[in-house]
């Protein structure tokens, strides 16, 4: 329980870079009295999108996109029309299922800026970037090659697409090394991968992943957000029939993803759970 007449400005440096962090103190100091320096700020475009938003309500914020914010306070914000950036994390994992399926799935509104990383490794392994009237796909070889991956901070490979590129390695031809260095036990998908029949071996930090020719259908649970995408496409792809428990974690990053799916061709269903 914290309680404050009126915050003051202050100087902040972030000694690991946080999207999280950088969002919460920006959004304080936007009401604090005098001026607030944020070093080591995160450099997402979602930090940029805020920024955007919170001048169009009469904030002072400037250096947003780089590792230096700086925020002059106001007495008071206004409210403000303003349109949210694309999801890039909905949008990327629809573009490796797009590569799992070959080049068969459209995918319109992507942030082509915001995926540079993402679009690198789709090619690395195989796949051929298509856009048009909006619409990008990525086709590919019937199996592609395994990637390497490391997860690092914006612009790099985007933590929260570790977990489905995990599910598109567990079928490429060859090996492939991930390294998540941005959150801890971030691999509890891995587990439920090779109930599927996945040759994954964790070792700390890292998954060493040797890809096979299919995955099998098998009662799994999810875990969090990300991992529940990965099983999604693991099932999509799988042979036989994959049931994914705990799927409301999905809900908090993927709008009617059921539907979606459905609507190009998925035989996927979202059925009442057990009561608890």
């Amino acid at each position: 329980e914290a309680r404050a007449a009126r915050l003051h400005g202050a100087h902040i440096a972030f000694e690991t870079v946080s999207v999280g962090a950088t969002l919460h103190l920006r959004m304080a100091a936007a009401l604090a009295e005098g001026r607030t320096g944020l070093a080591n700020a995160a450099r997402e475009p979602e930090i940029v999108d805020m920024a955007a938003l919170l001048n169009a309500m009469g904030g002072r914020v400037t250096g947003a996109g780089t590792d230096r914010i700086d925020v002059e306070g106001v007495n008071r914000l206004h409210g403000a029309v303003h349109d949210n950036l694309p999801d890039r994390i909905e949008a990327g994992t629809f573009l490796v299922l797009s590569l799992m399926s070959r080049g068969a799935l459209a995918v319109r509104g992507v942030p082509r800026a915001h995926l540079a990383a993402l679009e690198a490794k789709l090619r690395e392994a195989g796949g051929a970037l298509q856009e048009e009237d909006g619409t990008v796909r990525v086709a590919g070889p019937d199996r592609w090659r395994a990637a390497d991956i490391s997860t690092v901070p914006y612009p790099g490979f985007v933590t929260d697409l570790q977990a489905p590129w995990t599910t598109l390695m567990a079928l490429a031809e060859g090996t492939a090394v991930i390294r998540e260095t941005i959150y801890e036990n971030r691999f509890q998908h891995v587990s439920e991968l090779d109930r599927m029949g996945a040759d994954i071996a964790v070792r700390g930090s890292t998954a060493i992943i040797r890809g096979i020719r299919a995955l099998k259908g098998a009662p799994v649970m999810v875990s969090d957000l990300r991992a529940g995408a990965a099983l999604v496409l693991a099932g999509l792809a799988a042979e036989g029939t994959t049931e994914i428990h705990r799927v409301y974690h999905l809900d908090r990053g993927y709008e009617r993803l059921t539907e979606k799916l459905r609507a190009v061709g998925a035989d996927i269903e979202r059925v009442p759970g057990p009561q608890v």
